[in-house]
């Protein structure tokens, strides 16, 4: 799933295909203003990581090697060297469309939102919820939470601290096989 992290699976004498691969995105620093300096530092260290990819011997074996590689976004395409770029397919991510559904008609119907993951800075599940929560002025929204960490309390207390305990439920983490 990373783009730092070479496949030697491409040395076997079949066709590899490398991805989905991701990690290219880098979290804009204005995000990074609230961050710990641990978070501070482990993104500022990705970012260096990032720009030494095109040099890595091992990367750039698997990026030679492979038939395909799929890419979840442009910003991770532009790490890797542009000799690799024919070979590269972009995979269409998962979204919605905030204009459209604020436009369409009036229903009763409660649009349902799922965030599944770590709850740290890095993966935005506050930027999620505040989306959650200015959403919920124009259609009927839910947001189901899965996951645990360093956030957890501070999202329980901003969903007590701003009642919005009827639209946002948050389980802590799961196992994955019950998520399926």
């Amino acid at each position: 799933v990373s783009m730092r992290i070479p496949s030697l699976l491409c040395l076997f004498n079949a066709p590899f295909i490398f991805g989905p691969i991701s990690g290219g995105v880098s979290v804009p620093n204005k995000l990074r203003n609230n961050f710990l300096f641990k978070k501070k530092f482990k993104e500022f260290s990705r970012d260096i990581s990032n720009k030494f990819i095109k040099f890595s011997i091992l990367m750039n074996l698997t990026f030679f090697l492979s038939k395909k590689i799929y890419v979840v976004d442009s910003d991770t395409k532009k790490f890797i060297p542009s000799i690799y770029h024919k070979k590269i397919k972009k995979l269409f991510g998962i979204g919605i469309n905030f204009k459209k559904t604020l436009h369409t008609k009036k229903t009763n119907k409660v649009l349902n939102f799922c965030f599944i993951g770590n709850l740290i800075s890095i993966k935005g599940p506050m930027i999620a919820i505040k989306i959650i929560e200015e959403l919920s002025n124009y259609k009927k929204v839910k947001l189901e939470i899965f996951g645990d960490g360093i956030l957890k309390n501070k999202i329980k207390e901003y969903i007590k601290l701003k009642k919005l305990n009827n639209i946002i439920t948050v389980y802590g983490k799961i196992k994955q096989k019950i998520l399926h």
